[in-house]
């Protein structure tokens, strides 16, 4: 099976990486999807959470502050490939 050079995993979630439960899912995530679907595939791998983007709940104001914020990230990390 052919090697990639990189992985890239960008990762939208609504809870907050400041609560233990949503670290440990995101930990989680990342053994399911580098050890075990990645694993040998490719060469080096990169996990990126966005988190605080669900809609309601009085998340809003969040919310839209973080996709700006975010989408310069990805720009970031998609120029520097």
């Amino acid at each position: 099976m052919k090697c990639l050079e990189k992985a890239l995993f960008l990762i939208t979630m609504g809870g907050s990486l400041k609560d233990k439960v949503r670290r440990d899912q995101l930990e989680a995530m990342k053994t399911v999807m580098v050890g075990d679907r990645i694993r040998n595939r490719a060469k080096t791998c990169e996990v990126y959470a966005f988190d605080e983007m669900t809609r309601g709940y009085g998340n809003d104001a969040n919310r839209d502050k973080n996709a700006g914020k975010y989408l310069r990230k990805v720009f970031e990390i998609a120029k520097n490939l």
